[in-house]
């Protein structure tokens, strides 16, 4: 004897057309103020658990960016597995070339409309200069302070990648010349090297230039030669185009600014271009160079014909101009006639 069950299908058997879950309803006003009375509140029990234990760094601070909170995410972030920098100035976290950056960042966020931002920017650590991408949430204390909530991550590893993509990308237009070419971020700090004359004229090695800081005259790893160039109309949004000898030979070197697509006027890196420069050997075949004779152009003047007319000839003169005066009207012909001085025409 055989026994069937049949059961019914579920409702929802393809979830991709029914769209995402409908929450419930939140529990009423009455009910969250006992339960946080009695210490139940699902804020109280989770939320700090899970910001302690949340991979991203957690970080509290006041308006003059003096850490009131920071999970042990920040701490490992850091460098550290104990201690706390709860007191510790957040801008000490910055190097010193982007101070400046950093407190008129801040300065606008507390002093603008906007509630919150976003902010890419290098921090020192115990691992070295690592990159950070930050999320700031402004919340307002009392009328006139605020409290700046951050959630932070570690974006060096990310960043050294997509690098190592666009080298990829742009060292093969490169290879086999004989330039020397790099490019700066907005710290005139080079992430990138391309070009055979890196090797070849100036022995440098591409790997050890990254890093290096062309604002730092005593950067001890930047070529000489580099800090021979001046930077500052670069800097300023303006074309670089200028030499320098290295080891008895001349140099041409073009540093162009990368501008801001919103704020035209920001200079958020370089590039340039560093070849050999071309040069015009004079030759002298002699000691003493000739030069051409002057070439007298000019004619004798011509001397006027004279007719000397005394008190015994004036009357016969004068009878015989006369009679060779023969009075016609001025023809086109006249005018193609150069040369007889003999012949006079007159017009009535």
């Amino acid at each position: 004897m055989s026994r069937e069950c049949h059961h019914e299908a579920p409702e929802d058997t393809d979830r991709r057309d029914s769209g995402p879950p409908v929450p419930g309803k939140e529990p009423l006003a009455w009910m969250e103020s006992l339960a946080r009375t009695f210490g139940e509140d699902s804020d109280t029990r989770w939320g700090k658990r899970l910001v302690r234990l949340a991979s991203d760094m957690v970080l509290v601070c006041d308006d003059d960016l003096n850490i009131l909170y920071h999970n042990r995410s920040f701490l490992r972030g850091v460098g550290y597995q104990a201690g706390s920098f709860v007191g510790t100035s957040l801008y000490s976290f910055f190097p010193e070339n982007d101070l400046s950056d950093a407190e008129a960042a801040f300065g606008r966020l507390l002093s603008g409309r906007s509630a919150g931002m976003r902010i890419q920017a290098t921090f020192l650590t115990l691992k070295g200069r690592r990159q950070f991408d930050a999320r700031v949430t402004r919340s307002r204390r009392g009328k006139e302070a605020f409290y700046l909530y951050f959630v932070i991550r570690d974006e060096t590893q990310r960043a050294e990648e997509l690098a190592a993509l666009q080298e990829k990308a742009v060292e093969p237009l490169f290879t086999g010349l004989p330039v020397a070419a790099f490019r700066t971020d907005r710290q005139l700090r080079i992430t990138q090297a391309f070009g055979e004359l890196w090797k070849e004229a100036f022995h440098c090695n591409l790997k050890s230039l990254i890093g290096v800081d062309l604002s730092d005259i005593g950067c001890p790893k930047a070529p000489k030669f580099l800090h021979q160039i001046d930077y500052c109309d670069t800097m300023a949004g303006l074309t670089l185009h200028t030499d320098f000898f290295f080891e008895g030979v001349c140099y041409e070197v073009t540093v162009e600014p990368f501008l801001n697509e919103r704020k035209k006027k920001k200079v958020i890196g370089t590039v340039g271009m560093i070849r050999v420069a071309k040069t015009v050997t004079p030759r002298v075949e002699s000691e003493t160079l000739p030069f051409p004779t002057a070439k007298d152009a000019t004619s004798p003047l011509r001397k006027p014909r004279t007719l000397a007319i005394t008190a015994d000839n004036l009357e016969e003169e004068i009878g015989r101009i006369r009679d060779s005066i023969r009075p016609r009207r001025i023809t086109a012909e006249d005018f193609d006639r150069e040369g007889e001085e003999d012949l006079v025409a007159l017009s009535n």
